[in-house]
């Protein structure tokens, strides 16, 4: 597995397309939780997303959001992951 640690602005399209599209179908399509996902976090020039990759798969992704922003300490959320699939 490939790991990839980036800012908003480093991210590609297509990275947060995958990334986005990791998110939603676990968290909101199978554990049927509908919130609202994009909470602005994301964007904040100080989190972090730790993108894993088998291949050009996404297969596993956290974000990690600096002190302040939700607590007073960092933290580490939106923890998912996915069996790569079949080739």
């Amino acid at each position: 597995m490939k790991w990839n640690i980036m800012t908003f602005e480093q991210l590609t399209t297509s990275e947060l397309y995958a990334l986005l599209k990791l998110r939603v179908d676990v968290f909101v399509v199978e554990q049927n939780c509908p919130y609202p996902e994009l909470d602005g976090h994301d964007t904040h020039p100080q989190t972090r997303h730790l993108l894993g990759f088998e291949g050009a798969e996404l297969v596993a992704y956290a974000r990690v959001l600096p002190p302040g922003l939700n607590y007073e300490s960092p933290s580490i959320g939106r923890v998912v992951t996915r069996l790569p699939s079949a080739a």
